[in-house]
């Protein structure tokens, strides 16, 4: 069975889809999901509207096909901390505007092959199982960490920020010729080789512990943990590398 919802330029209210094999959205009103969506493709990059998450914890899965919703303006919580997203699109890509810019969710789970960024700001934790590609920052304001299973492609300037002592856990390899600035006070992991493809420009990493592998960069590196542990090769190729507290080797 299919569905395809196109309100022109009025708002669709969404309390929860399940059982369709095709499931299309089109809207340049605002589109408010009270609940979860199931189906076998979902279209969605015919919303060109905000998108508001007001469910308390809304869950996106498809089983095949990809979850676009780069057109939109946004992606918001209704209330600050209120409401959590999950997008589990298997083996599809998942495609999202800022997420949380405006008002922060709670927290972000996302799972599919390629997962293309532009910001998320939650309170709490964020997840993702993928191949990352992110043109802004990635931020939590309460205490959550951030996890990425998969490599990371920087498509412009980045931040990954968690606030007070949570983790920032990066299990994949990191490459782009873009500034990279990691930022917590609790322990920054970076699992594999970073600028090993392409270089960074720069990395800044700021935390209380940092557990570094091989770095490249065509700029500077700044290494401003408490305590830094290096596995493998650092390699600046015009700029300084610097560090501002206990080094092991």
């Amino acid at each position: 069975s299919s569905l395809a919802l196109d309100s022109g330029v009025g708002d669709i209210h969404l309390q929860g889809v399940t059982g369709l094999e095709t499931f299309s959205l089109q809207t340049g009103g605002t589109l408010l999901l009270g609940a979860s969506i199931s189906a076998g493709t979902l279209s969605a990059s015919g919303v060109t509207g905000g998108v508001v998450v007001a469910g308390q914890n809304i869950n996106i899965t498809t089983t095949s096909g990809n979850v676009d919703f780069s057109n939109a303006s946004g992606i918001n919580a209704m209330t600050a901390s209120g409401q959590s997203l999950s997008i589990n699109a298997g083996n599809g890509n998942i495609s999202l505007p800022g997420v949380g810019l405006n008002t922060p969710l709670a927290t972000v789970t996302l799972n599919g092959n390629n997962i293309s960024l532009v910001g998320v700001t939650t309170t709490n934790e964020q997840s993702y199982s993928g191949n990352v590609h992110l043109r802004g920052n990635l931020s939590t304001t309460a205490g959550g960490g951030i996890q990425i299973n998969g490599a990371l492609t920087l498509l412009g300037n980045a931040g990954i920020t968690a606030a007070g002592a949570s983790n920032i856990l990066l299990n994949g390899t990191v490459d782009g010729g873009y500034a990279l600035s990691l930022t917590t006070t609790g322990q920054i992991s970076l699992n594999g080789a970073v600028g090993g493809t392409t270089a960074l420009a720069s990395l800044t990493v700021n935390s209380g512990t940092a557990n570094i592998k091989s770095v490249t960069t065509s700029g500077n590196q700044n290494y401003l943990s408490a305590v830094t542990n290096i596995a493998g090769i650092l390699n600046s190729k015009t700029g300084a590398i610097d560090f501002n507290g206990v080094l092991n080797i």
